[in-house]
């Protein structure tokens, strides 16, 4: 159920979903870059 939850709210919130996800990511590689210099790329 619960990632039949997250998936009704990823189709009614797409755009702001995505849009948190990707910030967390890049907020995450400014943090962790000097140790995982690759991640970046990945991203």
């Amino acid at each position: 159920m619960l990632w039949y939850n997250i998936i009704l709210l990823e189709k009614e919130q797409a755009s702001v979903f995505w849009f948190f996800f990707i910030t967390g990511l890049r907020h995450f590689d400014k943090i962790c870059c000097f140790r995982r210099p690759f991640f970046h790329e990945a991203v």
